[in-house]
């Protein structure tokens, strides 16, 4: 399925979205201002990002594995000022990184 966000949305410092069979995130998930770790693994059907997923400027830790059909990261991946830990194993799908990835502190 298809992540919702609510009507008003919730300032998260943490969001497990794992083995939830999530197809994708809405456009406004990089409207989280204070998320700082992220588990969104063990997804068979995700397949992308949305660009604005970019703009996390909290995010620390991203766990991002065992996705298969994960097939790219959007160029904004780069701009993850926060980005300390990530874990992108397992998705056999994921031929290439975005430019921007170069960026990353």
């Amino acid at each position: 399925g298809t992540l919702h966000p609510p009507a008003e949305p919730q300032p998260r410092s943490r969001l497990c979205l794992s083995s939830t069979r999530l197809e994708a995130l809405p456009s406004s998930f990089g409207h989280l201002p204070t998320l700082h770790t992220l588990r969104l693994c063990y997804n068979p059907n995700l397949a992308a990002l949305p660009e604005s997923f970019g703009y996390l400027p909290a995010l620390r830790t991203l766990h991002l594995h065992h996705n298969p059909r994960l097939a790219a990261l959007p160029e904004s991946f780069g701009y993850l000022p926060a980005l300390h830990t990530l874990q992108l194993r397992n998705n056999p799908d994921l031929a290439a990184l975005p430019e921007s990835f170069g960026r990353l502190p």
